[in-house]
């Protein structure tokens, strides 16, 4: 049983209405705040824990930095973050329930959401595989994006370069289903607007894309080492390639304490 680290990972969002970080405990107690009582309510009595020695495999795909700013501090989101957040819960939650197969054994041909973990050295890897055709081999991951990061998958695909999401569905394969022969992603475009149309070139709501598979021990090593990374002091910066060209750390990253962080600037000792 992994010991719960306290008080680090997600503890509340930024406030709307003076972009101040707030516990999700306060945000209850506020009588101005631009949220209802469910939508916080569903994230203060569900943050997500911390356990010593456990990672998930997002974490291990993911750049060491963001790893150890989340897992060794508390962290506040926006709540544009926060919907999206939701979204992809709702999503999963939605695939998982219109399917009738249980959750953690595999029974016939296809499973939904199954969890499984994997002892690698002194770190216990968990992760849950989203869609596992046992009788085809396959493993296919289920993201929910935004349009930028949407085309971004499509582009590298075409390429056949590397990105994280494909590692994430890789390591699956390595720890959890050695014996699977294809992966792939189902990309559902979350901002399907005239915008986005124009500016990405994208005309469908949903992308299936044929993963490449990679060297099962390269990816358990690469996981290994980015949990060293985030062990240490000083861990190495996010490469460009991580930073989405610099649109994570602008939008998406919560990391105030990062030296990339690009957004609202307050001491986190302060947050109500």
């Amino acid at each position: 049983m992994s010991d719960r680290i306290e008080n680090v990972g997600l503890q509340g969002m930024i406030c709307g209405l003076d972009s101040k970080p707030r516990k999700f405990s306060t945000c209850l107690e506020c009588k101005h705040r631009v949220c209802r009582d469910y939508f916080v309510r569903a994230f203060a009595e569900n943050v997500f824990p911390v356990n010593e020695g456990e990672y998930h495999v997002t974490e291990g795909v993911g750049p060491p930095a963001i790893t150890k700013f989340r897992r060794e501090n508390p962290y506040y989101l926006p709540q544009e973050a926060l919907v999206d957040m939701a979204l992809g819960t709702a999503f999963h939650q939605w695939v998982e329930l219109a399917n009738t197969t249980p959750r953690d054994e595999p029974v016939g041909r296809t499973s939904h959401e199954v969890h499984r973990t994997y002892q690698l050295g002194p770190y216990k890897l968990v992760g849950t595989m989203d869609i596992c055709d046992f009788e085809a081999k396959e493993i296919v991951d289920i993201k929910v994006c935004g349009a930028y990061r949407t085309k971004q998958l499509l582009s590298k695909a075409t390429k056949g370069e590397e990105d994280e999401y494909f590692h994430q569905v890789n390591v699956y394969r390595a720890a959890f289903m050695p014996d699977a022969r294809k992966l792939g992603l189902d990309v559902f475009l979350k901002d399907f607007s005239g915008f986005a149309q124009r500016t990405y070139k994208l005309k469908d709501r949903i992308y299936p894309i044929n993963v490449q598979i990679y060297d099962a021990g390269q990816e358990l090593e690469m996981v290994f080492d980015n949990i060293e990374q985030s062990l240490l002091d000083e861990p190495r910066n996010c490469t460009p390639e991580e930073t989405w060209n610099g649109m994570r750390c602008k939008k998406f990253c919560p990391n105030y304490l990062c030296m990339c962080y690009q957004g609202p600037s307050y001491n986190p000792t302060d947050v109500t």
